[in-house]
């Protein structure tokens, strides 16, 4: 409780202790509480009340010019000051970040109340509900080592404008067999091109917090497959026709797989095919985009042909693949 003294006349001293009247006697001993939550969440309007009592313990009103709150911490808010009556005074402010904010409480120049008020996060919607969308190849799936990139649009829920955010109040990331950060950079109106490079292969989760409330996850979010590298060694071809004849075009399958034999299920490596026999042919390559290629070619001229298929400059397991065109 602060104490406050108020003189007689139109010039009205606050302070604390035991003050002198120079010219008139002082007549009234003020008390005051302050009280407000100690906990709350971003964006929710709190109320703090500062309640006036005279000596005798009845409501007394002061001077709301004379009463001032600070309120610093995560960040500064100037407060709004109403007269709700009675020798009470509501404060009233709005946080929009996460941690501790303190409140100091002067009247008429004296310091006389220091409060703390920290924000947690919650569950609740936020008070202008954004939508997060993602899209593009790095949600669909990477492998180890790979920098993959998606695409972030945010946007009001209600008329799907674009909206802008704070990237520093915005976490991305994968989880699963490790927690792979993500980096994000606006590309305007509402999009971001968010970059993330996997160690570990898995299946991950992908996770947004924003502003302390995580608005993606768990089933509401999507599942993003990380496979290990393509092992040249594991990676197997098939051969469609092993009896082709001359003229016709062949198909040779390509399996890519990890170093543990398991099939991938992304595509985007780069084989380099060659096709040797009685004549040149130049082979095309198709990919899946799910660990599945195809390389059709044509044998113009009976003989034995050769199919040479190299990742990296290194020989899948059954390469050269041979045949004979008849």
């Amino acid at each position: 409780l602060g104490d406050v003294y108020k003189r007689q006349g139109i010039n009205a001293e606050y302070g604390g202790g035991t003050l002198m009247a120079e010219q008139n006697k002082w007549v009234k001993h003020y008390k005051y509480d302050f009280y407000g939550p100690a906990e709350s969440f971003p964006h929710k309007q709190v109320t703090f009340t500062l309640q006036s009592k005279d000596a005798n313990g009845r409501p007394a009103d002061i001077d709301i010019n004379a009463i001032s709150v600070k309120i610093h911490g995560v960040e500064e808010i100037s407060p709004s000051i109403s007269d709700a009556h009675l020798g009470s005074y509501s404060i009233q402010f709005s946080p929009t970040k996460l941690g501790l904010y303190h409140l100091d409480v002067s009247i008429g120049g004296k310091l006389f109340f220091q409060e703390k008020m920290k924000t947690i996060p919650t569950d609740n919607p936020l008070p202008d509900p954004l939508r997060f969308v993602c899209e593009g190849p790095g949600v669909k799936g990477s492998k180890v080592g790979h920098k993959s990139t998606f695409v972030m649009t945010v946007t009001d829920k209600k008329t799907l404008s674009p909206k802008d955010i704070d990237l520093k109040d915005c976490e991305i990331f994968l989880e699963g067999p490790d927690k792979i950060p993500c980096k994000p950079s606006k590309t305007g109106n509402g999009k971001y091109q968010v970059e993330y490079s996997a160690k570990k292969k898995g299946t991950y989760n992908l996770n947004i917090v924003y502003e302390g409330k995580t608005v993606l996850k768990g089933a509401n979010s999507v599942d993003v497959e990380i496979a290990a590298g393509v092992d040249p060694k594991k990676t197997v071809a098939e051969l469609s026709n092993p009896s082709p004849k001359s003229g016709e075009k062949i198909s040779i399958k390509i399996l890519a797989k990890d170093s543990d034999g398991d099939q991938l299920k992304l595509g985007g490596d780069s084989f380099d095919v060659e096709v040797a026999g009685p004549v040149a042919t130049e082979p095309e390559i198709l990919d899946f985009n799910n660990g599945i290629y195809r390389v059709d070619c044509l044998l113009p001229k009976a003989g034995r042909y050769e199919c040479d298929i190299l990742l990296d400059g290194v020989h899948i397991s059954n390469s050269p693949v041979k045949f004979k065109a008849d």
